[in-house]
């Protein structure tokens, strides 16, 4: 067992020592029968042809046959019951042969690279004195410490982790160590980048702690693969040839998965040893190790045996080097056959010496700029010398969020966008050169936030067969706009509006009958648009539908086309309907209900009509399809000039212009709200050179067209923008000075031309109501003549010119009267304003503390000469005691009577 053990070491310290044949290999075997000293075995060190990857040199140099001999304790332990028969597998006293595989050997290298630390870096090793100089490995050992594995055996353990460290030189170029703990849970006691100091390292190993029951074998190697193999926790990086090596020791099996998570990790280039112990399970074993399995699966019968590897595993490591030898490269010497060659740790690139680096450059002064909540710019001092580009890499510090971009060597700056709002990140900028990148210029910048409110509270009313109105509470903030959506469940139909951020309702029409759709309002800000309020209403079904869609095209003097998108249903026949808004002449035609598209002939040149398409059922006709078309003209037709918007209100302004030249019959004036689309027009005769454009939407932008209308045509509009005015609301309502009857009210003033504003009042436990008008100039008043102790709801509505904005509420409670409050008086409390006084009852006057009262004496006794001291005693005595008990009864009444009051007020 002893044997196996060295012969996994030594397995080890070739993989780690690399070097051209000059090291031998151990071929632990037994010699002949056993003789009566069965503690002696040979062991015999012979060249073998390499089979690992990663730690065989290519090619073996043939070296005499070293035979050394050495003591052996009996190293197995007598089976215990219920442990059954072991499979086959190998143990030192059964010897070791690793096997040649053709395949394997095909894939080695034409030269085996050994890295070594120049003589400069080596004092960084403060550990046990050694000589050996193995080629740098990332070393992580995967250690059961479950509660099988004995206090005593875990010591051994530590022991053989402590032996195997002291023969590997240790530091930061040089080979690092990890330690995995796991029983049933699994930690990390230390990184690949914790210690380069060997002597801090074996303290570590001695001081690891045993946890509890249970082997999730498979958790470890997947925390090991995961978490200790990462550049973060001290792996070096692929572009470094530097190999990754996990050694499982184990004694049992594991409660987990293993070969799927070993499998993972050796795809991810980590080279598995797996190291089983007493019970430990050999198929497990085989699972997780790599191949060749006779190369990196080892049992041993105890823990007891490990500290036997000591002396063979410093033979095997040990060995000559070029590089150890003497070398003259600054940083790093690296074993190539009989001779090195010298490279240069990351930042540096080798000099045309071939021996001295030269640090590669990094930009300076990293400065970010114009944040937003989804991007801000980036920008830097250039690096030293000719770089061919940068390479700007960011990363949230709150999430898995990372990106980069790369900028020609010639810029110094960029923009970083597509980011999260509100997030912090770390922004690294490398200097790209020919043959690799100098370190990072970094720095940190965080995304502005973004508050991005949504209506509440969605209504739809007014359903109709083709459409119904949305109505919502307005979303939090400065809302520029919303945009409605809607679309049928269950077909494609979707559409959407733009309604102005002040109005919080509109009307969605062309609908299909009896659909049942999906209805989302977004509030739109300037940055963005919050989440949406959305909900369900279906249009009303029919049996008479209506066409969609009616498109005018091919418009001549005295005619145009029309066409349109069917009607649902049974159409027996379509009738087409056209009237001149400017005379009397109408006309009619009916298509086939096949058909969806006829010529209007015999028009009128330069007349605007006004066209509606019937869909006509077996019952009836459906509602119409309306559009508007203008023939073209046969002559010169004018146009009004300098056209000017005045007396604009809320909802309407006059529009003035100059009349057009020659005999004008009318003036058609129309107008379109930049924000929704929505239209209208209005006509004056051709004598008149005005009109108030009435009923539009507050504080929206209208395009305004005046055409001039002449008996064969219109000409060419003159064209305008306004904007109606603002309707807002008085903002931060404030209660104060309340009283038992009264209080005041203020507010901040609503934006805009404000009339005045109307204050109202309700209690909601009572009918009370009550309003009253305020100037616009003032921004306060008081209520009065309210009722105790009851709770106001108050609204305050500022006026635009008969149209008022959305009210500013908040509520007040006025006080209980004085009395109720609390009073000291002896017999009654009376409400004086917001006091009180005190008053007696009949047969009593106040004292002169205005609160208590005495009982008015009315004596019927005449202390004559006939009635004797005694009996004036008497009589005094008695009515004092009856005064005293009238008061005390007053009290009680009066007591009861306060309580009786604080009931009512609450």
């Amino acid at each position: 067992m002893t044997l196996l053990l060295i012969a996994l070491v030594c397995s080890i310290g070739i993989l780690a020592s690399g070097t051209e044949g000059t090291q031998p290999r151990l071929n632990v075997r037994g010699h002949g029968p056993q003789s009566p000293h069965q503690n002696r075995h040979r062991v015999v060190v012979r060249p073998i042809s390499p089979v690992s990857p990663l730690f065989s040199p290519p090619r073996v140099q043939q070296q005499p046959v070293v035979e050394q001999t050495y003591d052996r304790q009996v190293l197995s332990r007598e089976t215990t019951s219920g442990k059954g028969v072991r499979p086959s597998h190998r143990t030192l006293s059964q010897g070791f042969r690793p096997s040649i595989q053709p395949a394997l050997q095909a894939q080695q290298p034409a030269v085996n690279i050994n890295n070594h630390l120049s003589h400069n870096a080596r004092g960084r090793d403060n550990g046990a004195t050694t000589n050996c100089r193995n080629r740098p490995i990332d070393l992580v050992f995967i250690i059961d410490s479950s509660r099988s594995v004995r206090p005593a055996e875990f010591i051994k353990a530590k022991e053989f982790l402590q032996i195997l460290v002291d023969s590997l030189e240790i530091g930061s170029d040089s080979t690092r160590v990890g330690l995995v703990n796991y029983a049933s849970t699994v930690q990390i006691d230390f990184q690949l980048n914790t210690y380069f100091d060997k002597g801090a390292l074996k303290q570590a190993l001695a001081g690891i702690k045993a946890l509890a029951s249970g082997t999730m074998t498979g958790m470890a190697i997947k925390t090991a693969m995961e978490q200790a193999f990462t550049v973060e926790s001290g792996a070096r990086p692929s572009s470094m040839s530097i190999a990754k090596v996990a050694i499982v020791v184990t004694d049992g099996r594991p409660q987990d998965k293993v070969e799927d998570i070993a499998a993972a990790a050796r795809a991810a280039g980590i080279e598995i040893y797996a190291v089983g112990v007493d019970r430990a399970d050999m198929e497990s074993l085989r699972q997780m190790a790599s191949l060749p399995l006779d190369e990196h699966v080892f049992y041993v019968e105890t823990y007891g045996v490990m500290e036997k590897l000591t002396s063979k595993f410093r033979e095997t490591l040990c060995g000559s080097d070029a590089c150890a030898l003497g070398h003259d490269c600054q940083h790093i010497c690296v074993n190539r056959g009989d001779s090195y060659i010298c490279q240069c740790r990351a930042g540096y690139i080798l000099n045309a010496d071939k021996k001295t680096c030269t640090q590669l450059g990094s930009p300076r002064d990293l400065v970010t700029k114009d944040v937003t909540t989804n991007s801000f710019g980036v920008s830097w001092t250039a690096a030293p010398g000719y770089v061919r580009q940068y390479r700007v890499k960011w990363k949230s510090i709150i999430s898995q969020e990372t990106g980069e971009k790369i900028v020609p060597g010639g810029l110094t700056a960029t923009v970083l966008e597509g980011l999260t709002p509100a997030t912090r990140y770390q922004v690294s900028v490398y200097a790209g050169y020919g043959n690799g990148e100098g370190d990072p210029l970094t720095g940190m910048e965080t995304t502005k936030s973004t508050e991005l409110g949504s209506p509440r509270n969605l209504v739809t009313k007014d359903v109709t067969t083709n459409g119904f109105g949305v109505s919502w509470t307005a979303a939090p903030g400065n809302v520029r706009q919303y945009r409605v959506k809607w679309k049928s469940i269950i077909s494609q139909e979707t559409g959407e509006k733009i309604v102005p951020g002040g109005l919080t309702a509109t009307v969605l029409e062309g609908l299909t009958p009896a659909t049942r759709y999906q209805v989302s309002v977004y509030a739109g800000y300037g940055n963005g648009e919050g989440d949406p309020l959305t909900g369900m209403e279906t249009t009303k079904s029919t049996e008479l539908g209506s066409p969609r869609n009616l498109v005018t095209k091919d418009v001549t003097t005295n005619g145009f086309g029309v066409s349109w998108t069917a009607a649902p249903g049974n159409v027996r026949q379509y009738r087409v309907k056209w009237k001149s808004i400017i005379s009397q002449e109408t006309g009619e035609k009916i298509v086939p209900g096949g058909l969806t598209a006829t010529v209007l002939d015999g028009l009128t040149p330069a007349t605007r009509y006004q066209v509606s398409v019937y869909a006509g059922y077996g019952n009836g006709e459906g509602d119409p399809l309306t559009g508007m078309e203008t023939t073209k003209s046969t002559a010169e037709l004018g146009s009004p000039r300098d056209l000017v918007t005045e007396d604009v209100t809320t909802t309407s302004f006059r529009v003035t212009w100059k009349p057009a030249p020659g005999p004008v019959r009318q003036y058609r004036a129309t107008w379109k709200s930049m924000f929704t689309g929505m239209t209208g027009e209005k006509t004056v005769p051709g004598a008149i050179t005005a009109a108030v454009l009435e009923g539009l939407t507050p504080a929206t932008h209208y395009q305004v067209s005046v055409y001039a209308g002449y008996s064969n045509g219109e000409g060419e509009p003159i064209t305008g923008m306004e904007t109606t005015k603002d309707i807002g609301s008085p903002r931060e309502l404030v209660m104060k000075d309340v009283t038992s009857t009264s209080f005041g009210v203020s507010w901040t003033k609503a934006p805009g031309q404000v009339h005045q504003y109307r204050v109202t009042w309700k209690s909601p436990f009572t009918d009370e109501t009550g309003e009253k008008t305020v100037p616009a100039a003032i921004t306060e008043t008081a209520l009065e003549d309210l009722t105790p102790a009851t709770r106001y709801q108050v609204s305050v509505y500022a006026d635009y010119d008969n149209e008022e904005g959305e009210p500013m509420t908040g509520e007040e409670t006025t006080l209980p009267e004085a009395c109720v409050r609390g009073h000291n008086c002896q017999h009654t409390c009376v409400n004086n304003g917001d006091s009180y006084i005190c008053e007696c009852r009949r047969g009593y006057v106040l004292n002169a503390d205005q609160r208590t009262c005495s009982q008015e004496m009315r004596s019927e006794i005449s202390e004559n000469a006939c009635m004797c001291e005694a009996q004036v005693a008497f009589q005094k005595k008695v009515i004092s005691t009856i005064q005293e008990l009238t008061r005390k009864l007053d009290d009680i009444s009066n007591r009861i009577s306060q309580m009786e009051g604080q009931q009512h007020y609450f």
